[in-house]
């Protein structure tokens, strides 16, 4: 890849992602469904502990926020943390090349966002698009963190894939709206954000603590150097991660989207 190839590369992205914004708020603009929701439940009076209350009682809001936890850890901790590093020694390329193949996982949510939320309303069920995007989401990172021989292309097009599929995600602030009632749902979507930027804060050190767990002592101008092999097993949390995070789902109680509860 040229220098001027790389350099177009956010450029490209930039444009790309103004367009889909546009693109959306005028989708949203001509959406008048919520309005709608909103002014029936306009007269119902809450209070910000008794939503608290509410959300927390139910079992599956704290399944389906931490289900959303352990599907965010591959995009924070890999693309945002130490993916970088790692495709940079595994597949013997420059820190530029590397930090690009990171970019094509914020690319995929860029593109998945809207497709993602798309397809979870065509199937009319969340969970099962949520499900999805973990298993693929699995199956392209996996060839990645352990055949380090396949070429930087195809890791560009499945970290692609990787960021594409983990754009489900934002469907589980979806789920946990839906599992509640319409007058909790910020609440219900603010609790299962504090519990995924609370866990990521406190799992992010995981992969650097398993690193020095298996590193030999090789160092290069005063910075620690892991092999390969370091890197794969301590990256390895991140694959049982999503599929504790597709077992747990199952566990989720799930409404139907085509009706919204107001009580």
């Amino acid at each position: 890849m040229t220098g001027v190839q790389t350099c177009a590369l956010p450029i490209l992205f930039g444009v790309f992602g103004i367009i889909l914004g546009v693109i959306i708020y005028f989708v949203f603009k001509m959406d008048k469904r919520d309005e709608k929701i909103e002014r029936k439940t306009s007269k119902i009076k809450s209070h910000i502990f008794e939503n608290i209350k509410l959300i927390m009682s139910k079992k599956s809001t704290w399944i389906n926020a931490i289900a959303a936890l352990l599907f965010y850890m591959t995009t924070t901790i890999f693309a945002g943390l130490w993916g970088a590093s790692f495709v940079q020694k595994a597949y013997s390329v420059s820190k530029e090349v590397a930090g690009y193949a990171m970019s094509m996982v914020f690319a995929g949510w860029l593109v998945g966002g809207p497709l993602m939320g798309f397809f979870s309303d065509l199937l009319g069920k969340r969970k099962a698009a949520i499900r999805i995007g973990v298993l693929g989401a699995l199956l392209c990172l996996v060839p990645v963190i352990y055949f380090p021989f396949i070429h930087i292309y195809l890791v560009y097009a499945l970290l692609f894939l990787v960021g594409l599929f983990s754009s489900a995600e934002l469907l589980s602030f979806s789920l946990a709206i839906e599992l509640n009632t319409f007058k909790a749902k910020a609440t219900a979507a603010a609790f299962t954000n504090f519990i995924i930027s609370l866990g990521d804060a406190i799992f992010q050190p995981l992969v650097g603590f398993l690193l020095d767990s298996n590193w030999n002592g090789s160092i290069v101008e005063g910075i620690r150097v892991y092999r390969v092999e370091d890197y794969q097993i301590a990256l390895s949390c991140l694959p049982m991660t999503l599929v504790l995070a597709f077992i747990l789902l199952f566990f989720v109680k799930e409404k139907t989207t085509k009706k919204v509860s107001v009580k």
